[in-house]
């Protein structure tokens, strides 16, 4: 009884460990992806991982549209001060303690304009193509601590 059991379990492993009809074998040949010279070259400067290159994923950046607001709450750039980041052509509202309290602001010395809003939302009264080096005095356009809003 003992040895039919064992001769049982023997023969059913065999057959759960026998290939099945349904398996077909690829060659490494088939597998192996082609590798283009930039995914190569990007590899072998340590850039990518293997299997990045071998699937030729792009890994190149987009360089983001990012400027700065330097706004102050007191005139001539003083007081409580901050250089904002912010991308360009999007609505930005002036937390942080400065909401309603800018006296001086200026943007990037790279072409960038940019409106200030009385609203948070960037609707309202405005002051607009603002660009370096600022505006030293709000209170000279009637907009001293007004400001909830900014885009560039």
């Amino acid at each position: 009884m003992q040895f039919t059991t064992t001769l049982i379990a023997i023969f059913a492993t065999v057959a759960l460990a026998a290939p099945s009809a349904e398996v077909t074998h690829q060659s490494a040949l088939d597998i192996v992806q082609t590798i283009t010279p930039d995914a190569l070259a990007r590899y072998e400067a340590g850039i990518v991982s293997p299997s990045v290159a071998a699937r030729g994923v792009d890994t190149t950046l987009d360089k983001r549209d990012i400027t700065h607001l330097f706004v102050c709450t007191d005139a001539n750039f003083s007081g409580k001060c901050q250089n904002l980041a912010t991308d360009r052509e999007v609505c930005h509202f002036l937390g942080n303690g400065f909401d309603n309290s800018i006296s001086s602001l200026g943007p990037d010395n790279d072409g960038t304009q940019c409106c200030i809003f009385d609203n948070s939302d960037c609707t309202g009264a405005s002051v607009c193509q603002i660009h370096a080096p600022g505006i030293f005095n709000l209170n000279d356009f009637g907009f001293n601590d007004r400001a909830s809003s900014y885009r560039c």
